[in-house]
């Protein structure tokens, strides 16, 4: 499970980064090197998220509407088997379809904005729309809250907490601001 999300947060972060423009107007230039040049040792975690947006592109990330990604996992159902698969997501909105395409089981899950459908009976993933970096988008949103991550962690970060309890902790770059985990 843990690797179909790293798969897909890898796959996520390289489709914004290559989305982006490589010039940019006055003002977004300065909001993004005010956003850059931040001081995050005491920096509060609302202000840390929105270096680490503006870094990962800002309102173009913010105000995309939709998002296909492709790629390959390997899918294990036990600790010691893992069986190579690929993977579809198409994200428009809070809607999404996630696809996973192996010799095993093949696994459809359907969210249409109201209810989930899946191909396998009693069978649900979390909402892929409420972790990784589809929270970015939203850490203005009402319902979404941004918290600092653990005490005990000793890397810089901040937690995306969802209206429904799900949760994705982001640990950024000192220099680049861009998530590294």
């Amino acid at each position: 499970m843990k690797k179909y999300l790293v798969a897909i947060c890898i796959a996520v972060l390289s489709f914004s980064a290559f989305g982006q423009d490589k010039k940019q107007s006055g003002k977004e230039n300065e909001k993004a090197k005010t956003a850059v040049l931040a001081d995050n040792k005491n920096a509060a975690p609302l202000d840390l998220a929105k270096a680490t947006l503006a870094a990962h592109g800002g309102d173009k990330l913010k105000n995309m509407k939709t998002l296909v990604v492709r790629g390959t996992a390997d899918i294990s159902g036990s600790p010691t088997m893992t069986f190579p698969a690929t993977f579809a997501t198409v994200f428009a909105g809070d809607k999404y379809r996630l696809e996973l395409i192996n010799a095993m089981q093949p696994f459809k899950q359907v969210y249409d904005g109201q209810q989930t459908f899946s191909s396998m009976n009693n069978f649900y993933l979390p909402p892929i729309n409420r972790l990784g970096l589809p929270l970015l988008q939203k850490i203005e949103a009402e319902g979404f809250t941004v918290s600092a991550v653990s005490e005990k962690s000793k890397k810089k970060g901040f937690r995306i907490t969802s209206p429904e309890g799900y949760f994705t902790d982001f640990f950024i770059d000192d220099k680049t601001k861009q998530i590294k985990s």
